[in-house]
C-alpha cells in the first residue's frame, strides 16, 4: 500500500483496502456522527454492504441509477432531501463509492449540504482512480452542457482499492488507460515506458504492475492539483496547449502554453481552416482502404501470379515495410494515375534462391505476423526483427504451431517474441494446430501462405470462438477474390438479430450499435443513453 499526499489529505493506493475504510474514517473523523454512502446500481450490489457493516448503525445508503444521466439537479436534490429526512447535520460525512459520475455528484452534494460537509472518495473505475477522484472538482450536467455547475471541494481522503477494478468491464479499463498514457506522455517517460512494456500484465490486472502504474499516475495528478488547484490555466478565454519536446517532457512549466488563434491557424495551414459554407455542400469522398485490408491484398497480390492493380491502398509505415519485404521476395511495384493506383507483378510463389537476410519491420505487428509464415517459403534464411516495442510483442502461439508442423524457427533474444531466425524449410502442410486466442493474425498468417504448402493444409483452432473472428473472415473472403478456396468446417455463424440492450456502461458505443442494428433482422431497442444528447451535439438526433 502507498500513501500519496495531495493538498491537506492523502490518497491511499493498494489492494484490499475497502474493508478497512470504516475504521479508518472513524479514527480520521472522530466528530462525525453519521455517514451516507452514495453509490450506483452497478457498484452498490458488489461493495456497499462491506462499508455499511463496518459503519454499523452510523451509515445510510443512497443508490442512484448508473450512468451519466444521473448527474443532474434532480438527483442532487433527491440525495439532499434523503439526508434531511434522515436528520443528517453538519457532523455527517458523504462517502462516494463509484466511478466519476458518483464522485462528481456526491462531492457536489457535500460541498453545498449544510454549507459544506466532509466527503470521502472510493473510486471504482480506473479513470476515477487516477483522475476525477483527486483534486476536488465536483459538479453536475445541465441543459447547457457538461459539468457547468459545481464546486471545488477537496475530499478528506481518497481510498483507491485496486481490487475493485476486477469487476470493471474491459472497455472501462481501457478508458482509464487513456488518462494514464496521457499522464506519462506529458510528465513521465518512465511511466510511459513501463506502460509500453507491460501491456499484457496491465490488462490481466497483475497486482504489482497495476499498483506501480496507478500510483505513478496519481502522483502526477496530485502534482498538477498542488500547482493549479482551481485550473487558473484555463481562465481568460485564452487557448492553451501542451507542447511536448519529447515523451515525458513539455516545452514549458507549468505545462500549458498560451497560444493565439493566429499561431494555431499558421500551424494548421489554410487548407484545413474550417469556414461556414455559403451553400449546402455535397460530394464524394474516396477514403483509403484499412490497414487490415491493405496488408492482406498486398501479400495476396505479391504471392499470386500475374499483374494486379490496387486503388485506394492505405499509405502508412506498416504497408511500406510490407512492400519492402515483398520486393525482397521478387514482387515488383509501380505506380500509375499520379500515385492513385499501385501495380503489383506477383511472384507466383517462385522466390529468388537467395533473399536479403535482414527483414526489419519497425513496429508493424501485422506485417511481422503475416511474414513469419511467408519467411518459411523464402529461398534462404531470414532474420525477422523490429524496434524495441516489436521485440516485446507476443508471437509464440504462431511460432509453436509452425515448428510443430515442421518449420525451423528460433528466437533471437527473448523467447516468445521477435527477433526470429527462420530457415527456408517450406510449409509442410497437413494438420496444423493453432491457438487463436491472442491474435486472429496468427490464423490469417497461416491461411495466406497455405496455398504454397507442400500438402493440403487443415488448420485446426484450439478455440470454437477465436479472437476477432471477423478478421479471419476478411482474410478468407479476400483469398476468394484471388481464386483461393478455403473451406470452413467450424461452428456456424448466424446473421445479425435485433436485441434490446441497456448501454449505460458504454454509452459512447451506441452509434456503432445503431449502424449494425440497421442491418439486423427486427427492431433493436437501445436504452440508457440519455447523456448522448449533451455531447458536442445531440448524437441521438444525429443518428
Amino acid at each position: 500500500m502507498q500513501e500519496i499526499p495531495c493538498k491537506d489529505y492523502v490518497v491511499q493506493v493498494g489492494h484490499g483496502l475497502l474493508a478497512s475504510v470504516p475504521s479508518q474514517l472513524l479514527q480520521l473523523l472522530p466528530n462525525i456522527t453519521s455517514f451516507i454512502v452514495v453509490s450506483d446500481s452497478n457498484v452498490a450490489p458488489l461493495y456497499a454492504q462491506t462499508l455499511l457493516q463496518g459503519f454499523k448503525r452510523r451509515a445510510e445508503l443512497y443508490v442512484i441509477p448508473a450512468g451519466e444521466a444521473s448527474k443532474n439537479r434532480r438527483m442532487k436534490d433527491a440525495i439532499e432531501d434523503f439526508m434531511l429526512e434522515k436528520r443528517m447535520h453538519r457532523d455527517c460525512c458523504v462517502v462516494a463509492l463509484g466511478g466519476g459520475v458518483v464522485g462528481d455528484l456526491a462531492g457536489f452534494v457535500a460541498s453545498t449540504y449544510m454549507r459544506g460537509v466532509p466527503f470521502v472518495q472510493i473510486p471504482t473505475s480506473l479513470l476515477a482512480c487516477v483522475d476525477s477522484s483527486i483534486g476536488g472538482k465536483t459538479g453536475i450536467d445541465v441543459e447547457a452542457g457538461k459539468n457547468l455547475v459545481g464546486a471545488f471541494h477537496q475530499p478528506k481522503r481518497v481510498f483507491v482499492d485496486l481490487d475493485l477494478l476486477s469487476t470493471l468491464p474491459k472497455r472501462e479499463l481501457i478508458n482509464g488507460m487513456a488518462e494514464i498514457i496521457k499522464a506519462g506522455a506529458i510528465y513521465s517517460d518512465a511511466l510511459f515506458s513501463m506502460l509500453e512494456s507491460n501491456v499484457d500484465a496491465i490488462l490481466a490486472l497483475k497486482q504489482d504492475v497495476v499498483l506501480s502504474m496507478v500510483a505513478a499516475s496519481i502522483a502526477i495528478k496530485t502534482t498538477v492539483v498542488d500547482q493549479d488547484e482551481k485550473e487558473h490555466k484555463n481562465s481568460g478565454g485564452v487557448k492553451k496547449l501542451i507542447l511536448l519536446t519529447s515523451i515525458g517532457k513539455v516545452h514549458s512549466n507549468p505545462f500549458t502554453v498560451a497560444v493565439e488563434d493566429s499561431r494555431i491557424a499558421h500551424v494548421l495551414e489554410p487548407q484545413v481552416l474550417v469556414v461556414p459554407p455559403s451553400e449546402p455542400i455535397s460530394g464524394t469522398v474516396n477514403v483509403p482502404g484499412s490497414k487490415s485490408i491493405s496488408n492482406r491484398v498486398l501479400l495476396l497480390a505479391a504471392l499470386g501470379a500475374g499483374t494486379c492493380r490496387i486503388s485506394g491502398l492505405l499509405h502508412s509505415d506498416d504497408t511500406q515495410v510490407m512492400m519492402d519485404v515483398l520486393q525482397y521476395l521478387g514482387a515488383q511495384f509501380s505506380w500509375e494515375d499520379d500515385g492513385d493506383v499501385l501495380v503489383v507483378v506477383g511472384t507466383a510463389g517462385k522466390f529468388p534462391p537467395s533473399v536479403p537476410s535482414h527483414w526489419y519491420l519497425s513496429n508493424a505487428g501485422t506485417a511481422a505476423r503475416f511474414l513469419t509464415t511467408v519467411a518459411t517459403l523464402a529461398g534462404s534464411k531470414v532474420h525477422l526483427t523490429g524496434n524495441a516495442r516489436m521485440q516485446e510483442r507476443p508471437i509464440s502461439d504462431l511460432v509453436d504451431a509452425l515448428v510443430a508442423n515442421g518449420c525451423a524457427i528460433e528466437y533471437g533474444n527473448r523467447k516468445g517474441c521477435p527477433p526470429l531466425e527462420i530457415s527456408p524449410t517450406g510449409l509442410p502442410g497437413g494438420v496444423l494446430h493453432l491457438a487463436g486466442k491472442v491474435s486472429s493474425q496468427y490464423v490469417s498468417s497461416v491461411l495466406l501462405s497455405a496455398p504454397y504448402a507442400d500438402a493440403p493444409l487443415e488448420l485446426q483452432l484450439a478455440e470454437d470462438n477465436p479472437t476477432s473472428f471477423p478478421y479471419i473472415q476478411m482474410t478468407t473472403q479476400l483469398m476468394a477474390l484471388f481464386g483461393i478456396h478455403v473451406q470452413t468446417l467450424g461452428p456456424p455463424r448466424g446473421s445479425l438479430k435485433a436485441i434490446e440492450i441497456d448501454m449505460e456502461t458504454m454509452t459512447d458505443a451506441f452509434m456503432t450499435l445503431a449502424v449494425l442494428a440497421a442491418a439486423a433482422t427486427g427492431r433493436t431497442k437501445i436504452t440508457g443513453i440519455a447523456n448522448q444528447r449533451v455531447k458536442e451535439c445531440n448524437r441521438i438526433a444525429v443518428m
